[in-house]
């Protein structure tokens, strides 16, 4: 593999793996034909498969590097050839109804609500936008596909309402989340099961149709540590419904359970990392400034009158501002120092790459 040194206009080093001589035909392995092939059970239990996969013993390899659409890539974490996907939730619902979804839409207040939800997401998106981990990032490069950033499950992950729901490769990941409950002092294990009722769902996409494998999004490295640390796929339901492909468990009510889950996570540490990301996605959510431009934007979309929704949210509290989030100067440095010394040396010694013919990846 020819791992080249290349830097970015800034002068800022950046990752570029290139074909390897004599193998120019190859590409990436897309994720929507190659899960077909190597989820296959007879797959499983072998170290190699047809599109020379393997699981890599522990600690090895943390992921892959998968084509998601013509000339873009992402990367899934944990192991290659495992199949299941895990949820894990507190209460017992009917389905599973994203974030963005939650909204009674005949009530007034809903409706702002929404408005809040989706201003602030984009507040969210397009501070990101501005940083290191966006710019730069989206200019690596793996046989010659670019980093293809999910942004509404960056905003996702740090709690802003999207039509994603959250599903992990990793059972540990669901358990915290069927184990415990979040108030605004964070997460919590639960003690009172006679409020919660931990479920787990399990998911084999082997068995996924056609239609529900192009929902699945490759979310795991985002360039920010949350996603990453929750080992993240994700569903779009913004058209699916997917609980069916689901079997549903419930789980022990036992406070020594959900205590251990919660210590074995440092009390939520470790799925919830302090960072620069994070915090201002925090303030975000709690400041009562909302860009006026987006809510212009709302207001047309929805065929609203931007009036009458301004003199609602004023009334609420609210006000509207020209400004836009910014990253000051110390933190821009943390995050190149990131990208350079953290990151780019992460994914040239622990993320896998495999090229496959043009016939094995349906190209």
């Amino acid at each position: 593999m020819d791992e080249n040194i290349v830097f970015d206009e800034d002068g800022f080093p950046t990752l570029c793996i290139v074909k390897e001589r004599g193998r120019e035909g190859l590409s990436l392995p897309d994720i929507k034909i190659a899960s077909k092939s190597f989820f296959r059970l007879d797959y499983n239990m072998c170290p190699v498969n047809a599109f020379g996969m393997f699981s890599a013993p522990q600690g090895q390899y943390s992921g892959v590097y998968m084509k998601t659409r013509e000339h873009t890539f992402g990367i899934m974490l944990g192991e290659e050839c495992n199949p299941f996907l895990y949820r894990g939730e507190n209460q017992k619902y009917d389905d599973f109804v994203p974030s963005a979804k939650r909204y009674d839409l005949s009530k007034i207040d809903s409706k702002l609500k929404q408005c809040l939800s989706w201003i602030k997401k984009q507040e969210f998106i397009n501070l990101f936008k501005e940083s290191p981990y966006y710019k730069r990032c989206k200019k690596f490069s793996v046989l010659d596909c670019n980093y293809d950033f999910d942004l509404e499950a960056v905003a996702q992950h740090y709690g802003f309402d999207t039509n994603y729901i959250d599903v992990t490769k990793d059972l540990f990941t669901a358990l915290f989340f069927a184990y415990t409950y979040k108030d605004n002092n964070g997460y919590h294990p639960i003690a009172d099961f006679s409020k919660y009722r931990p479920m787990l769902y399990t998911a084999n996409m082997q068995l996924f149709d056609e239609n529900i494998m192009d929902q699945i999004k490759i979310i795991g490295f985002q360039a920010v540590m949350r996603p990453y640390k929750q080992n993240a796929l994700a569903i779009d339901l913004s058209d699916v419904s997917v609980k069916k492909y689901f079997s549903v468990w419930e789980l022990p009510k036992d406070f020594a359970v959900s205590n251990a889950v919660f210590e074995h996570f440092y009390k939520g540490a470790v799925l919830f990392p302090d960072e620069i990301i994070s915090r201002h996605a925090d303030y975000i959510l709690n400041d009562n400034n909302i860009d006026s431009s987006l809510l212009k934007e709302f207001c047309v979309s929805n065929k609203l009158d931007y009036d009458t929704v301004k003199e609602n949210l004023e009334k609420e509290g609210f006000a509207l501002t020209t400004l836009h989030y910014a990253f000051s100067p110390a933190e821009l440095c943390v995050m190149n120092t990131e990208i350079s010394g953290g990151i780019i040396p992460f994914l040239k010694t622990k993320i896998a790459y495999r090229g496959v013919s043009p016939m094995a990846s349906g190209q």
